[in-house]
């Protein structure tokens, strides 16, 4: 008799005898809590992380991108939707705008 279970970091069920999940690929080979367990050094569990302004940080990186040439799309206070600029390729160019101005001169 086979038995399942969930997979405990994607939720995809899974044969108890897997080494690995094949849905997400990570080894199942040792327990969930030893993986998620993290130790701070002394140095930085005395030291507290830097408060980190998340609308100040989508400002930055909006106008960044915005320099870069991509367009805003949509914007609310959190999130932001992004479009690229089409690009003309070489034959591209080629292809629409020499070759029919040369056969419209023929």
């Amino acid at each position: 008799m086979s038995i399942n279970k969930p997979c405990s970091y994607c939720g995809a069920m899974i044969h108890e005898s897997e080494a690995a999940c094949q849905s997400c690929s990570r080894n199942l080979s040792t327990p969930a809590a030893t993986r998620a367990t993290i130790t701070p050094s002394p140095s930085e569990a005395a030291s507290p992380a830097p408060a980190v302004d998340g609308r100040a940080l989508l400002r930055q990186e909006l106008a960044r991108l915005s320099q870069q040439g991509w367009h805003i799309i949509s914007q609310t206070e959190t999130t932001a939707q992004l479009k690229q600029p089409r690009r003309w390729s070489t034959v591209g160019l080629v292809l629409f705008v020499v070759i029919p101005a040369v056969l419209s001169c023929i």
